[in-house]
């Protein structure tokens, strides 16, 4: 899937495959006027289905060096035909993938509020308030649907979430902790003593600097996820979290499981 975005050219859509360009639509067709990629994307290629599930944005409004964006109206999600690029459905005010590249399942955001950000200071929020859904891919209709508040994390803000299983995340709702299992929508509260894998995203430095949007240029990269045990607040813990977490965080070694953390990698052997 290529896309392109530049200010003052229609932005398209395409998909190449084996170099041949299969098929071209412009965003217009299935995104409000002024989204583009130039403003952030996220797409996934549901094989079985041959359904290409993508979210672009509009662009931010810029005062005083602070990008400021109407979570609401700032985001659409759609799906195209990878056969054809025919365009199967539209939802505007939805972003896919939150937090980006969590799942496998399809699962998008609605939010509404206005995120503010500034270069140095990352991002912040005022009146925000999210829901998580799920979506059938063909169709887009939603299939299940949590209100999950302010959670920051679900809109580019916050720490990552911390991983309760394959497919579980442990989330900050409106009433304290929920356990959201992405591929079903089941919302549970988890219990006082568990435990989890909380992630913290490291930086790294690159030696050919990169320009930012302002227009000043950084050596800082993103890098990978290390791994600590916590509480369901995200509080350092020290009792070792169920296996199915643990699984989900490591690489499976033959019946080893290795996590990587802030003093090394750690091995786990599996019965």
């Amino acid at each position: 899937m290529r896309l392109s975005g530049q200010r003052q050219v229609s932005p398209a859509l395409g998909l190449i495959r084996e170099g041949k360009l299969v098929w071209r639509v412009p965003a217009s067709a299935a995104f409000p006027p002024g989204f583009s990629s130039d403003n952030g994307w996220s797409w996934r290629l549901f094989a079985d289905q041959q359904v290409l599930v993508g979210s672009i944005y509009g662009e931010p409004t810029t005062i005083d060096q602070a990008y400021i964006r109407d979570l609401a109206r700032g985001a659409a999600t759609a799906g195209f035909s990878a056969s054809t690029g025919e365009v199967l459905w539209r939802d505007p005010g939805s972003s896919f993938q939150c937090p980006y590249g969590k799942t496998q399942y399809p699962v998008r955001c609605r939010a509404r509020g206005i995120s503010t950000y500034r270069l140095g200071a990352g991002s912040s929020f005022e009146g925000l308030h999210v829901t998580v859904e799920g979506f059938d891919i063909l169709t887009g209709k939603t299939t299940w649907s949590v209100p999950m508040g302010g959670a920051e994390v679900l809109v580019g803000g916050g720490t990552e979430p911390a991983i309760a299983g394959p497919s579980q995340l442990v989330l900050q709702g409106p009433a304290g902790p929920v356990v959201l299992d992405y591929a079903t929508g089941a919302a549970t509260r988890p219990a006082a003593d568990a435990t989890f894998w909380c992630m913290t995203r490291v930086k790294y430095e690159y030696s050919r600097p990169s320009q930012t949007r302002d227009g000043t240029w950084s050596h800082s990269r993103p890098g990978g996820l290390l791994a600590t045990i916590c509480d369901s607040r995200g509080r350092t813990a020290t009792e070792l979290p169920s296996a199915p977490a643990t699984f989900a965080t490591g690489a499976r070694i033959g019946s080893h499981i290795v996590v990587a953390t802030q003093d090394g990698y750690v091995g786990y052997r599996s019965r």
